[in-house]
């Protein structure tokens, strides 16, 4: 198929007549159901429509002619325009051009668009973390046991999610980028978007309600090191651990190596002396 752009924005007047005189989508699928139907010798299947797959899209309530406005009768070109995502989707275009998600296309956001939603046939509404995990199952892995992910689990619409923390899938910056949502300079804002709804926090029976305001006022809060520790650098983002668990990053045997990722020569002193060795005993 030529990958040249359907070549006129019809007007909705033109294209809806245009599709009264165009072939409804049983005629379409007379031929294109045929699991052999192929664009070329040795790609058998390639023009294969299955009805049931369709049914079941995002894009199941659209006629045929909709998105392939040049196919005006049943017995239309072999060499039909190649239908872009983006014609109708101008938004999301604009958005996954300024996105880290770009890469997924590899600069194209048309192959973007087919490697998270599917083809256009089969294009799926999106659905939580599950998309993520395609691309991130290790962090999606942290979530699903981290008070976030179990909260969630256990029926809570309070707790935060992927895009609570990074924003829409077409939003998503690099973390070094100043407008992420959980950049340096904006991790602490963003976290505050919940920790610092202190109704919030006491609904949620939040052990330390007025956490983000403690930090701020805190030597790592006010300090202007592009070092100084944010949120995540104790808490770990996606595998955020209640206090009491043994695993948790701020569980109390585990504080040394914690504080000790930036302050090591303090950590190491803290792990001979006294209060360190009583810990290290179960004390």
């Amino acid at each position: 198929i030529a990958e040249q752009e359907i070549p006129t924005r019809f007007t909705e007047d033109a294209l809806t007549e245009a599709m009264l005189a165009a072939p409804t989508d049983d005629e379409c699928l007379t031929c294109h159901h045929m699991k052999t139907l192929a664009r070329d010798v040795g790609r058998s299947g390639t023009l294969t429509v299955d009805p049931s797959t369709l049914s079941h899209s995002a894009h199941a309530k659209l006629a045929c002619v909709r998105c392939h406005t040049d196919a005006t009768s049943a017995k239309h070109p072999p060499q039909l325009a190649r239908v872009r995502c983006t014609r109708c989707h101008v938004k999301e275009r604009d958005h996954l051009e300024q996105s880290v998600h770009l890469r997924v296309g590899e600069g194209d956001p048309e192959q973007g668009c087919i490697k998270c939603h599917g083809g256009a046939h089969q294009v799926e509404v999106p659905q939580g973390r599950a998309l993520c995990a395609r691309c991130h199952p290790k962090e999606t892995r942290d979530y699903d046991s981290s008070v976030h992910g179990v909260a969630r689990a256990n029926g809570d619409s309070d707790a935060s999610t992927c895009s609570d923390c990074h924003g829409s899938s077409h939003d998503v910056v690099p973390t070094d980028d100043p407008r992420s949502k959980v950049s340096r300079d904006s991790l602490t804002n963003t976290c505050a978007r919940c920790h610092e709804d202190r109704e919030l926090m006491i609904r949620r029976k939040i052990t330390i309600p007025d956490a983000v305001q403690l930090f701020r006022n805190s030597v790592h809060g006010r300090s202007t090191k592009s070092k100084a520790a944010h949120c995540n650098d104790c808490h770990e983002s996606h595998r955020m651990r209640r206090a009491d668990d043994p695993t948790s990053s701020i569980y109390r045997k585990n504080i040394e190596k914690t504080c000790g990722r930036c302050h090591r020569k303090e950590a190491e002193a803290y792990q001979i002396g006294v209060h360190g060795q009583a810990v290290t005993r179960g004390v």
